[in-house]
């Protein structure tokens, strides 16, 4: 008797099962092993988030999912978080060398890139390359930094972002360069949310400065505009056009203004 090959149970049913275990990553690991058409669904959700940061245990891991060669789970990633997560001066840098390593023309859904903590100061010229060719592909890109050394590095990944219909900057600008800028700037073609956390004049002023008036920018969010930074922020929101739909500006009482180190703390990032 010939024994009837076709599933019991429809394959749409089944990935809808596994559609509820999407926050339960050993029961997607062990329904990946079931059989092959179940695969792409668990793999969907196991290996939609990936963060390579602060955690020094992990990263050997979880760096191999998206360098060695034989990994076949970067066209399931969605999301990326790196960064230094460096706790202690004696804990090496290890973004230099992973960068070269990351095959970044496979990762071809990713949607999400959060920079966390870079040192531009520590990635050799083919890391910055191989940086840049990271956020070609994403339509939302992240850049937290704690303190950013140089405007024009923050600009030329910005102007990496090709695909990028959101930027945001988290940080704190402290750094007076403008002088040094390149003469343009050419922001992305589809670039339509621009967020601006921290204490960044100086990157606002540098886009007003160095880029024509951007015509597609339809959402502006500014959390923190403290005394000094009204007039600055107003150039800004006329440099983004009259295309602007929603805007969402913060004023913060001074008198609850926190020191730099209660700003690090409460910084959100992805841990």
């Amino acid at each position: 008797m010939p024994v009837n090959s076709e599933p019991v149970v429809p394959a749409e049913l089944c990935d809808t099962v596994i559609d509820h275990l999407h926050d339960d990553p050993r029961t997607l690991a062990a329904c990946a092993l079931v059989c092959r058409a179940w695969v792409p669904s668990s793999r969907m959700h196991q290996f939609h988030t990936v963060i390579l940061h602060r955690f020094p245990g992990w990263r050997g891991r979880r760096l191999s999912l998206i360098s060695d060669p034989s990994s076949t789970v970067l066209p399931y990633i969605r999301r990326l978080a790196l960064g230094e997560g460096r706790r202690r001066g004696s804990e090496p840098y290890w973004l230099d060398e992973a960068l070269l390593e990351i095959r970044v023309d496979d990762l071809v859904a990713l949607e999400y890139l959060e920079l966390i903590d870079l040192n531009w100061e520590m990635l050799s010229l083919e890391s910055v390359r191989r940086l840049h060719m990271l956020c070609h592909r994403p339509q939302s890109v992240a850049v937290r930094l704690s303190f950013i050394p140089s405007l024009c590095s923050l600009l030329d990944l910005l102007q990496a972002c090709d695909s990028a219909h959101k930027f945001v900057a988290d940080g704190n600008d402290d750094v007076h360069e403008l002088a040094a800028m390149p003469a343009s700037l050419t922001m992305p073609q589809h670039l339509h949310t621009l967020e601006v956390n921290g204490f960044m004049a100086h990157f606002t002023h540098a886009l007003c400065r160095l880029a024509p008036k951007h015509d597609n920018i339809r959402t502006v969010y500014i959390p923190s505009i403290f005394i000094g930074q009204a007039a600055g922020i107003a150039r800004f929101m006329q440099w983004c056009g009259s295309t602007v739909e929603e805007i969402s500006l913060d004023f913060p009482d001074p008198r609850t203004r926190r020191d730099d180190s209660e700003l690090q703390e409460g910084r959100g990032c992805v841990s």
